[in-house]
């Protein structure tokens, strides 16, 4: 019967022509009952109903095809929310089984630039506070752990004079705040004041990359020590903490994100990115945790 279709494959599956009708009672249904012509409109009508739905369907799809640049909406798997990066985060967390690395026979602290550029607002606009206790907290657990022999790594950022060691990251911005600005003895390189530093057993690196790993002796010191459990705190998250610990997951460490050691500019980066961390890389707990942990090492 499809030879005398002449719908137009544009319209809608609804639009189905009298002109189906009419055929329906021509040529073979001449000869056949009034009952059976009107069967076989029926019949007609239903073909044609299918044969336009899946037209109009395959055209629909090839609209969406491109609208959505080829991908093709059909095919998106991307899971659309219109929940905060907080509350996101909160469901993630609240997971009974979503599993974790754990702590491990030994760790490290390693605090990622706690420096005043990045801690201090009353002195410069590139520092922020997410929890206003953050330096209390990252001081407590790098004291603890020295306590206990454990090691404990600082880094902070700065350049040379002439940021020639800034590489691509120092070209995007050039203002007294911009990073590659940050030069060694200045005060947007010292670290905060309210951080306890014993030179003469924790580890100080400068650092000119996001991760704490890149181009310094982190990873070697590590190995030295014997650690498996890495501990991350300072800033930002969505920067240089996220850079160091997946760095530490490639480098094969149990990594551990204490969520009131860590800080960033805004909440929404700050939250996604800890998500992100939980879900792949890291183990993100309340600093209590990390207490534990380090009471519970017996050396």
């Amino acid at each position: 019967p499809f030879r005398y279709f002449k719908e137009p494959p544009s319209r809608s599956p609804n639009s189905v022509s009298l002109e189906w009708l009419e055929l329906a009672g021509t040529s073979h249904n001449q000869r056949r009952s009034p009952a059976k012509t009107e069967l076989a409109g029926f019949f007609y009508v239903r073909c044609a109903y299918i044969f336009n739905l899946f037209v109009y369907r395959g055209q629909r799809m090839n609209y969406l095809n491109l609208q959505s640049g080829g991908i093709g909406l059909e095919n998106l798997t991307m899971e659309l929310s219109d929940k905060t990066a907080r509350q996101i985060f909160e469901e993630v967390r609240a997971n009974p089984k979503r599993a974790r690395f754990g702590f491990g026979e030994k760790l490290a602290i390693v605090n990622v630039d706690p420096q005043k550029a990045y801690t201090r607002p009353d002195l410069f606009k590139t520092a922020y506070i997410t929890d206003p206790r953050q330096m209390e907290h990252i001081d407590a657990i790098s004291s603890a752990a020295r306590a206990k022999d454990l090691p404990v790594i600082w880094t902070h950022v700065a350049y040379m004079e002439n940021a020639a060691d800034a590489g691509i990251w120092g070209t995007r911005t050039d203002t007294p705040d911009s990073l590659q600005n940050i030069k060694h003895g200045s005060d947007r390189h010292e670290f905060d004041d309210r951080l306890s530093i014993d030179p003469s057993v924790d580890a100080v690196y400068t650092k000119r990359m996001p991760s704490a790993f890149f181009e310094t002796p982190l990873a070697s010191f590590l190995t030295w020590h014997r650690v498996d459990t890495v501990v991350i705190t300072g800033g930002s998250t969505s920067g240089c903490i996220r850079a160091t610990a997946v760095d530490s997951l490639s480098h094969g460490y149990r990594t551990i994100v204490p969520i009131e050691c860590v800080a960033d500019k805004h909440e929404s980066f700050h939250f996604a990115n800890l998500t992100d961390l939980m879900i792949k890389y890291a183990d993100v707990v309340p600093v209590s945790e990390v207490h534990a942990a380090i009471e519970e090492y017996q050396g």
